[in-house]
Formats: structure tokens, C-alpha cells, sequence
């Protein structure tokens, strides 16, 4: 049991990841340049500069 629950973490942490490189930059284009501004703030803050 413990191995199928660590394969579903994993598959969820890939989705996760997939969904944030995916549906984060591409609604960044519905935002005015102050609102896109203040939010790759917040995605820097949550996530570190490293991954921009």
C-alpha cells in the first residue's frame, strides 16, 4: 500500500508542476502590466527567483 501511495504523490506532484508551467505563464496574457507585475511577486516569493 505504501508504494502505490508514493507513486500517486508523484504523479500528483507531476501534474502539480505541469499545471503551474503551464496554466500560470499562459494567464499572465488576461493581466494589465501592474496585476502581472504583482503576480510573478507572489510567484517569486512562494517559489524563489530561480525557477523565472
Amino acid at each position: 500500500m505504501t508504494a502505490l501511495v508514493e507513486r500517486m504523490a508523484r504523479e500528483l506532484a507531476a501534474h502539480w508542476r505541469g499545471e503551474e508551467d503551464g496554466l500560470f505563464p499562459a494567464s499572465l496574457t488576461a493581466l494589465s502590466g501592474e496585476e502581472r507585475d504583482a503576480s510573478m511577486a507572489a510567484w517569486r516569493a512562494a517559489h524563489g527567483a530561480a525557477r523565472d
